[in-house]
């Protein structure tokens, strides 16, 4: 067991089980908190080499030559519930307008598509800082880590070291939601696994609002 004069919790969805903190569900039918992820390929040059955002599609590149993509309206219309058909059907959809975008997908398939959870705040919006009552926890929870990650670890370092916190995250504290009391029983350093917890999507923006951004 290691000491530490704090802990940060960073458990993605299932920072709940751990941390007072909410969560929209995302186990039941209709839940807003899962996503579709479809990766294409095989991308031949001049595919995309950057984060690509249109009204009706996410684009990144992603490793062994692959693409990887996400749609608001594909996002909103699946859970964990929804038949494999259907994903198969919104997966096609997703290549085709990818096509439609981009260079490079003339021999490209559907390679994967998985439906993934979103650690989503009932607000749409990240949670950042110490918890209340619960003296040496701190809570980075957020949906938007592939934009996010570089500039809030910037900034919780800033408010680890120096205690006082970034301006930039006082409207993301867990302190917005009404605290409940944490069971010190809840958090057992021996539980915590230094592996990733949730490798689903991270999105630069999702539904119901978009998590902060760099100044």
């Amino acid at each position: 067991m290691l000491e530490a004069d704090e802990v940060i919790c960073c458990a993605g969805r299932w920072t709940p089980s751990l941390a007072a903190v909410p969560l929209i569900p995302w186990q039941s039918s209709g839940s807003t908190a899962p996503g579709l992820v479809v990766r294409v390929g095989p991308v031949a040059p001049p595919g995309p080499v950057r984060l690509l955002h249109t009204p009706d599609l996410a684009v990144r590149p992603h490793p062994g030559g692959l693409l990887h993509l996400e749609a608001e309206d594909a996002a909103a219309a699946v859970d964990l519930h929804t038949p494999e058909p259907e994903l198969r059907r919104w997966a096609a959809e997703l290549l085709r307008r990818a096509r439609r975008t981009v260079r490079g997908l003339d021999d490209a398939r559907v390679v994967t598509h998985q439906v993934c959870v979103r650690p989503l705040p009932p607000d749409g919006q990240s949670i950042v800082g110490r918890l209340p009552g619960a003296p040496g926890i701190y809570v980075a929870v957020t949906h938007s880590g592939v934009t996010l990650a570089a500039h809030l670890s910037r900034l919780i370092a800033a408010d680890l070291t120096t205690g006082t916190p970034p301006a930039a995250l006082s409207p993301y504290t867990p302190a917005r939601f009404t605290p409940t009391p944490l069971d010190p029983g809840r958090l057992d350093p021996g539980r915590l696994d230094p592996r990733p917890l949730d490798p689903g999507p991270l999105r630069p923006s999702a539904r119901p609002g978009a998590a902060p951004r760099a100044p």
